[in-house]
């Protein structure tokens, strides 16, 4: 038996607020799971558009982990320590999340309708994940 540890291929997913697409979402966990041995799926905890891809993973037995912030509480796929969670809502503490989900995370993936403006925790962990040269795809 190996004592190495094996290397799991983080990918990161977030959806835009106006992404709908959850055949695409679904399409894409299930073509990952087919072509990589040993994957998490990796998002930012936020509701709506992003919550298809915790579904998704979960239904797909996938393994998965979610950054959500500070000011929320944690939650059994929480990635945080608990300490990390029950702060008083602030936005530094988004900004915050953003930054470790970026160090995290070995690629990205973002859904995004084409039209929704892009918010700026999205732009920020776009912009983090490219100076950290880690590739980031864009679907629409």
């Amino acid at each position: 038996m190996s004592t190495e540890k094996q290397n799991i291929e983080k990918i990161g997913m977030i959806c835009s607020g106006g992404w709908q697409s959850k055949r695409k979402v679904r399409d894409l966990i299930f073509k990952i799971k087919q072509r990589v041995e040993n994957f998490e799926l990796v998002s930012i905890g936020n509701g709506g558009a992003d919550s298809m891809v915790k579904k998704f993973a979960l239904e797909m037995e996938c393994n998965y982990k979610e950054f959500n912030p500070a000011y929320t509480n944690r939650n059994l796929y929480s990635a945080c320590h608990s300490n990390y969670y029950g702060k008083p809502f602030s936005n530094k503490y988004l900004f915050q999340r953003n930054g470790m989900y970026s160090k995290y995370i070995d690629k990205l993936v973002v859904f995004w309708d084409g039209e929704t403006v892009l918010g700026n925790n999205i732009m920020d962990i776009i912009k983090n994940v490219k100076k950290l040269n880690k590739s980031v795809v864009i679907i629409n």
